[in-house]
């Protein structure tokens, strides 16, 4: 590794839409790294296609750490779903460093009589298949997440998909659908604010940017529980010099206390892993049936 990286733009690909958690990870961590390092950190939401295309345009890019990927934890999911993906997420990609943990919150429409997750089941009960509820599509856990609530507590809800879990979040602020199981990020503020309600969290502990809001199990869900993750991948093949100092650069602005409180204020847990525990996780959840 030169002793001068980076002497140049480093580009961090984000494959979903500006305002979800990956985005906002990836510019709060961006703009730090951009001072300490003096070089610019650019980040560029290239959205669609499952977020398939901008993860392929990582996996194909020259692996000399200039080209970096900030992915949730439907990464993972997406060998289970697609048989077709044009690269082996295992394979394709060297794990830097897990960034964040995150639970799922369920909110709905002020307009929804439901006060608690118990008055939702109801709901849902006595109407099946009409409850709207909105989620980022196939392979997202905000659609994970409403299909394990429909598990746990017995009902069918009507499923909406959009495009990332911004586009989802508008879509029940303004009463188009009545739910949605959201990463934190994007419908912290619309709780905080009265535009949204929460019901509960679905982390095995209620979270500090929230934390009236019971967990699911609280809420009387027994068993429920998911919690996503965010994390930082080069293509195959970099140097493991650039790993290492990526990692270590990355880890020391996650630690940042000014970073700390803002990722916590908006229902993140910051976490900082090696490398080789990053991709240890993918692994095992990969090779773990849906």
């Amino acid at each position: 590794m030169s002793n001068h990286y980076p002497n140049k733009t480093v580009r961090i690909i984000v494959p979903l839409p500006e305002g979800g958690p990956a985005d906002v990870l990836a510019r709060l961590i961006g703009s730090k790294l951009t001072a300490i390092w003096g070089q610019q950190v650019v980040v560029e939401n290239r959205v669609g296609g499952e977020s398939i295309p901008g993860t392929l345009a990582v996996a194909k890019a020259p692996p000399d750490g200039y080209t970096l990927l900030v992915v949730p934890s439907q990464f993972t999911v997406h060998p289970h779903l697609r048989k077709d993906l044009p690269y082996d997420v295992v394979k394709d990609f060297a794990p830097v460093i897990l960034m964040a943990l995150s639970p799922n919150v369920l909110a709905v429409h002020p307009s929804v009589p439901a006060n608690t997750v118990r008055d939702l089941v109801k709901l849902a009960q006595d109407k099946p298949g009409t409850l709207r509820c909105a989620s980022g599509g196939p392979g997202t856990t905000s659609l994970k997440a409403a299909q394990l609530f429909e598990k746990f507590a017995k009902v069918t809800l009507k499923h909406v998909a959009y495009v990332g879990a911004g586009t989802a979040t508008n879509a029940v602020l303004s009463g188009e659908d009545a739910m949605l199981f959201s990463v934190m990020s994007p419908t912290v503020p619309q709780v905080q604010s009265g535009k949204l309600r929460a019901l509960a969290v679905t982390g095995p502990k209620r979270s500090r940017a929230i934390p009236d809001v019971p967990t699911m199990e609280e809420a009387g869900i027994a068993g429920y529980e998911l919690t996503t993750w965010q994390g930082l991948l080069a293509p195959a093949a970099t140097d493991k010099a650039i790993i290492a100092k990526l990692n270590a650069d990355f880890a020391a602005v996650l630690r940042m206390p000014d970073v700390q409180q803002h990722l916590m204020a908006q229902g993140f847990d910051p976490v900082q892993t090696t490398p080789e525990e990053f991709a240890a996780r993918i692994k095992k959840e990969v090779e773990t049936p849906l």
